[in-house]
């Protein structure tokens, strides 16, 4: 069966760049390798928050990373040590620990109708 997956991601701390959300089926690649997720999203902000809907989804098991990508520059900047210049944030608001949050953490499964909330992160 398909349906929505309605997502509204917010925290975001400016109007500046888009919002990148990027749906994996599975832990081969998430979150940092958007080409093997099954749907990408660029998403104007135009407010504090942004909201996105998927439309015709197949019920099954998926996890969301989303990255506030304020200088449209398609990836994530990063600083010493790797860390996160960016917003970033995933599915259930797992958290990142020593490294990117997990599938795992992250995934949750989609049935008929599922509504998300992603509180971004900043460092």
């Amino acid at each position: 069966m398909e349906s929505s997956i309605h997502i509204t991601v917010v925290n975001l701390r400016n109007t500046q760049g888009h919002v990148l959300l990027s749906v994996f089926k599975s832990e081969d690649g998430f979150p940092n390798n958007p080409a093997k997720a099954v749907k990408l999203i660029k998403s104007k902000i135009t407010g504090d928050k942004v909201e996105i809907v998927l439309d015709n989804m197949p019920d099954g098991d998926y996890a969301i990373s989303v990255m506030h990508d304020e200088n449209d520059n398609g990836k994530m900047d990063t600083g010493a040590f790797g860390i996160p210049k960016e917003g970033y944030g995933a599915s259930n608001d797992a958290k990142a620990v020593l490294g990117p949050p997990s599938y795992k953490d992250a995934h949750f499964k989609h049935q008929q109708s599922t509504s998300l909330k992603i509180k971004m992160k900043y460092f």
